[in-house]
C-alpha cells in the first residue's frame, strides 16, 4: 500500500507532467479512447446537439445578405475562368493555395456563384470545426472541458465571421482539427 501522507491520506496523488497535465501513462490514454468510442451518457447528447444547432444558426443567419467582399469576389471571378486559364494564372504566381480555386470551381459547377452558394461550404466547415473542437477537448481534458470549448467556439464572433466568409479558412480550420484529432488517436 502507498505510504500515508502528513494528513493521513493513503491515496497516491498523480504527478503533473511537463505541461501541467497528469502524467498517468498510456493506460489513461487507452481508457480515454475507450470512453470516446463508447456511447456517451444519454444526458450529454441533447446538450451537445443544442450547442451545435445554435452554432449552425449563428453561422447560417444572414449569410447571403451582404454582397461578396473583395477576396471572395476575386476568388469567384478567378474560379469562373476556364480551367486552362485558371491553371496558367496559378502557375504565374497566384499566392493562394491552388486547391482553393479548384475546389471553388467544382463547387460552383454544382451550386452556382451566388453569395449563399459561395459561402455555404464555409458555414458547414464551421459546424464541423465545432464538432471537432468538442471531440478534441473531450479527448484531451474531459467532457466538461469539451462542452465548454464547444460553447465558446459556437458563440465566438471571430469563428462566426470566418464561417460566413467564402474563403478557404474555415475549411482549413476543420481539416487541421481533424488531423489533430486523428494524430491524437494514432499516438
Amino acid at each position: 500500500p502507498p505510504p500515508k501522507t502528513e494528513s493521513g491520506d493513503s491515496r497516491r496523488r498523480p504527478e503533473l507532467g511537463e505541461f501541467g497535465f497528469h502524467s498517468r501513462g498510456s493506460a489513461a490514454i487507452s481508457s480515454a479512447r475507450g470512453a470516446l468510442s463508447g456511447p456517451r451518457p444519454y444526458r450529454e447528447w441533447p446538450v451537445i446537439g443544442l450547442i451545435l444547432f445554435v452554432g449552425f444558426l449563428l453561422r447560417a443567419y444572414a449569410v447571403a445578405q451582404q454582397p461578396l467582399r473583395g477576396d471572395e469576389a476575386f476568388n469567384v471571378t478567378f474560379a469562373s475562368r476556364p480551367l486552362s486559364e485558371m491553371l496558367q494564372g496559378m502557375a504565374r504566381g497566384e499566392p493562394h493555395p491552388p486547391l482553393q480555386f479548384l475546389y471553388l470551381k467544382l463547387w460552383m459547377l454544382f451550386a452556382g456563384s451566388s453569395e449563399l452558394a459561395v459561402r455555404w461550404p464555409a458555414v458547414l466547415a464551421g459546424v464541423v470545426t465545432l464538432a471537432l473542437t468538442y471531440q478534441i477537448g473531450s479527448a484531451l481534458l474531459g467532457r466538461t472541458i469539451g462542452r465548454t470549448a464547444l460553447l465558446l467556439a459556437a458563440v465566438s464572433p471571430f469563428l462566426i465571421w470566418y464561417s460566413q466568409d467564402g474563403r478557404i479558412y474555415p475549411v482549413l480550420s476543420a481539416l487541421v482539427l481533424a488531423a489533430t484529432y486523428q494524430t491524437w488517436l494514432a499516438a
